[in-house]
């Protein structure tokens, strides 16, 4: 099979991008999706365009927002999605929510609302890296923040972005079950999160399929979303091995990297970062991002892919996956079905 490890949330902060730039170079990453209401979306262009351009195997995405910061269609077009402000108004919840009860009327609404969205956040990002790269076309995959593409009720709006944006491939958060180790609330939370990720995903596999477009076979991450550990990933990769057929690949999404000591410090508004910052700072700049980043530039990772994917250069011969022995989270309960 082949390994396909893309990071999510690419230009939050300068911090962030230098994190998965680093991951980049060292090749870690296959790629990353960058976030149009990110304050340095600008600085991960011009750092990753050049690189796209010269590699035509690293993936550059659109990480599709609704959710937090603000939004780039003018507040008008979208009063469901933003304050005249701009801010977007809803939580995943809330969202989901807001879908479940709208009349049909409204919530074609929202779905027109939420394409025209996307459609500047995919216009945004685009630009930005053609301004990096120019006499370059660019094609990016498509994913979302916490998922929100996966929305089955902004399916229409999501198919309207495919329609009129050529795309690499969309992401199909759909993972399997395998069984892992992990601190109680850990496990509860991410149990959740993969069953009705799994749950949107299946719908959104066949939405693709009938549209004739591209999505990787499988995915790794929803489990341990933003604290993945090696032996999490070796657990999933063994899952993935059992149903996968030599041609299939298996995206797995990372969350290397976030604010920095110093960005954390500066008030909204300060230092560059703008409105912006107003992203969960405290979530960005969890210790689990760093540990992400560990896990990406060591040669056990490297040696997880290689087992894996034929096309990942092999480590060195004393580095195995027993070396992920004393690096998993804290002993609790494992789960598989």
């Amino acid at each position: 099979m082949r390994c396909l490890p893309l990071a999510d949330d690419c230009g939050v902060s300068p911090a962030n991008v230098r994190s998965i730039l680093e991951c980049v170079e060292a090749g870690a990453l296959r790629g990353t999706s960058l976030l149009a209401t990110g304050a340095a979306l600008e600085e991960a262009a011009a750092l990753l365009g050049p690189k796209a351009a010269a590699d035509p195997d690293l993936r550059l995405g659109v990480h599709l927002n609704l959710l937090e910061g603000f939004s780039s269609a003018p507040p008008s077009e979208i009063p469901l999605l933003a304050d005249a402000g701009g801010r977007f108004r809803h939580s995943l919840f809330s969202l989901c929510a807001a879908l479940a009860l709208a009349s049909p009327a409204r919530r074609a609404a929202f779905a027109d609302q939420a394409a025209r969205e996307w459609q500047a956040q995919v216009d945004r990002v685009l630009g930005a890296l053609a301004r990096a790269a120019p006499g370059v076309r660019l094609v990016p995959y498509l994913d979302g923040h916490m998922h929100v593409h996966a929305l089955p009720g902004l399916r229409p709006a999501l198919e309207r972005i495919l329609k009129n944006n050529a795309v690499r491939h969309v992401r199909v958060p759909e993972e399997p079950r395998y069984a892992c180790s992990a601190p109680f609330a850990g496990w509860a939370a991410g149990l959740a999160r993969r069953e009705l990720l799994a749950a949107w995903g299946r719908s959104l596999r066949r939405f693709l399929a009938d549209l004739g477009l591209p999505a990787p076979e499988f995915f790794l991450g929803a489990f341990a979303s933003g604290r993945m550990t090696g032996q999490i990933l070796a657990s999933g990769l063994d899952r993935v091995r059992a149903l996968a057929r030599e041609e299939e690949s298996v995206e797995i999404m990372f969350h290397p990297g976030g604010y920095s000591e110093e960005e954390r410090r500066l008030p909204a508004g300060a230092g560059g970062q703008g409105k912006n910052h107003l992203f969960s700072v405290a979530y960005y700049a969890k210790k689990e991002r760093e540990e992400e980043k560990k896990l990406l530039l060591s040669e056990e990772y490297r040696a997880l892919l290689a087992a894996c994917d034929p096309s990942w250069p092999r480590p060195p011969a004393s580095i195995s996956r027993q070396g992920f022995a004393g690096k998993s989270l804290q002993s609790g309960p494992s789960f598989q079905s």
